[in-house]
């Protein structure tokens, strides 16, 4: 299968077009989906930032600001395994 080629490890749950799911675990992913259910939309947050419309891209002295994802990878809030995967992923 392509999808095994292009993501080992991965899952691929869903692709057509531009669109795919893909994720390590099937199993894990519906717990979480399960979990987010079950405590309905007053405990869900959802950080969003990709084109920077949330966080200013310069800072009042003209230096580039950080994204949203930036800030929470070096606040170490969530965890060094986080901020490592992360780093990899960057990288």
């Amino acid at each position: 299968r392509k999808e095994k080629q292009e993501f080992p490890d991965c899952d691929v749950l869903f692709r057509e077009g531009r669109i795919s799911v893909i994720t390590r675990s099937e199993k894990a992913l519906k717990e979480k989906l399960t979990a987010i259910k079950q405590g309905g939309p007053e405990k869900l947050q959802v950080i969003a930032d990709f084109d920077m419309t949330l966080t200013s891209f310069r800072l009042p002295d003209g230096s580039r600001g950080m994204s949203t994802h930036g800030i929470l990878e070096r606040s170490g809030y969530l965890g060094e395994e986080f901020t490592t995967r992360a780093k990899a992923i960057f990288n």
